[in-house]
């Protein structure tokens, strides 16, 4: 693999993006056949490929959310993961075990130069950023932010998932600027900058929240922590019960979904008469293979229903929390520490160097005021200021443009993805978070690995 190319250049394929989405596509591109020979190109300002935001920034403390069987890289060998991990010293991986996040990163990259160096295709990695893409007779134009250009016939931006909007709350600019918000809750530094025994308020109740609390008491904090969200719900306790039967197909997409959540709740509490308090997740389990087709086949209303109104309780029992995270959480919750409220962030306003926080909470009409020395955002993972200036750029540019939901970006089921015009746009695509809107279920492992395996073949027919 060759980095750093300092003279323009031409690809067969352009990836923008490092992380885990473009490791995976790069891994099955290099896996093709020898004939035609492939020109790859990636586009990364980070020295490793593979880990990205979700297993490169996150902290020793940090699990895996899935056991280590079901996080191989290689769909045909589910013993990848943890059997590389036991090799590099890790003697108690196996594979019902809930590794680090930064060992499984490491794991991506060491199978992906491992690949790199037996494939007989040539990778590129630039280590910079891509400032914009336009339009090329047979293909697209990519600049760099140092000027330099690589026209590729194909593009695939593997960036991870949009931005997340941060509400229109007053004082929260103002909040910013006077230093007492963070929008990295991965950022240790900023972290361990908070007065250990002051309280901290949290936006957003979701993985990203257990996140920062783990992290938060690891670094010292003894203050206590409040967590908000629209429904205030959070993360169950992941198990791997035996598998079940999904209690629909695709086909039951027309009777909406009022029908279909009834017919969801009848097959979980028949598990759990039948089996126990958790056998409810064989029936969520059951599900995955169904979802992105049932997902396809369901009206834009339907679609917008379940966004509006149910996609919060859906991660939440979709993306569960690995055993030693729920039992932290539980335990600061137990001792009052972690309070979870369930309303409205209405304003933010600043007092002796911290913060006044004014909540409306669910179903109440009186407005509360919290005190807390810092706000720390937590609604969901966002790519780099890089790659968030790209997607405006683009969207400028008419190239892309955001799905009906305001969950990504807008394509066909096969990742092309859709112009200003409400055309799809041949020859570029996106992969992994991007696409939330189109798929629903693209963030975790097995679904970004399966999906590059699909656009893989898409690509090179």
């Amino acid at each position: 693999m060759k980095q750093d190319a300092a003279k323009n250049a031409t690809a067969d394929i352009a990836i923008v993006g490092g992380g885990f989405a473009a490791a995976a596509l790069l891994m099955a591109l290099l896996r093709q056949p020898a004939s035609p020979r492939l020109t790859l190109h990636v586009f990364e300002p980070a020295e490793r490929l593979g880990a990205g935001l979700a297993y490169g920034a996150a902290a020793s403390w940090h699990s895996l959310n899935i056991t280590a069987a079901r996080a191989s890289l290689l769909p045909q060998d589910a013993d990848s993961f943890w059997r590389w991990a036991v090799a590099e010293g890790h003697s108690d991986a196996a594979p019902h075990s809930y590794l680090p996040r930064l060992v499984f990163g490491q794991y991506v990259n060491s199978m992906l130069r491992q690949a790199m160096q037996a494939s007989p295709h040539q990778v590129e990695h630039h280590r910079q950023a891509v400032r914009n893409i336009e339009r090329r007779t047979g293909g697209f134009r990519l600049t760099l932010d140092t000027g330099v250009v690589c026209d590729s016939r194909i593009v695939v931006l593997a960036a991870g998932a949009l931005p997340p909007s941060a509400p229109p709350v007053p004082g929260l600019t103002e909040a910013r600027a006077a230093g007492l918000v963070i929008a990295n809750p991965w950022a240790l530094d900023e972290l361990q900058r908070i007065p250990p025994d002051r309280p901290v308020f949290i936006l957003g109740t979701a993985l990203t929240m257990a996140d920062a609390v783990q992290s938060l008491r690891q670094t010292g904090h003894l203050g206590t922590i409040t967590a908000l969200s629209r429904h205030g719900v959070v993360p169950t306790l992941r198990i791997d019960p035996p598998a079940a039967t999904a209690p629909f197909g695709p086909e039951r997409a027309g009777q909406g979904f009022s029908r279909l959540l009834q017919q969801l709740r009848q097959a979980s509490r028949a598990a759990i008469r039948q089996h126990g308090d958790n056998r409810w997740q064989a029936v969520i389990e059951a599900l995955r293979p169904i979802t992105r087709p049932l997902w396809y086949a369901l009206p834009v209303a339907e679609k917008s229903r379940f966004v509006r109104h149910l996609r919060s309780f859906w991660d939440a029992h979709r993306y569960r929390m690995p055993p030693d995270t729920a039992t932290f959480l539980a335990t600061e919750l137990n001792r009052g520490k972690l309070v979870v409220e369930k309303g409205r962030l209405l304003s933010l306003r600043q007092e002796n160097g911290e913060l006044r926080i004014a909540v409306r909470r669910r179903s109440a009409v009186s407005i509360i005021e919290m005190a807390a020395a810092t706000l720390i955002l937590c609604v969901g993972p966002k790519p780099s200021g890089d790659e968030a200036m790209l997607i405006q750029a683009l969207e400028a540019g008419h190239l892309v443009r955001r799905d009906t939901f305001g969950m990504g970006l807008d394509a066909r089921p096969d990742g092309q993805l859709v112009g200003g015009d409400g055309q799809p746009v041949p020859g570029l695509y996106g992969l992994g978070p991007l696409l939330r809107g189109v798929h629903l279920e693209c963030t975790a492992i097995a679904d970004i690995r399966d999906q590059a395996i699909e656009l893989a073949a898409t690509l090179l027919r």
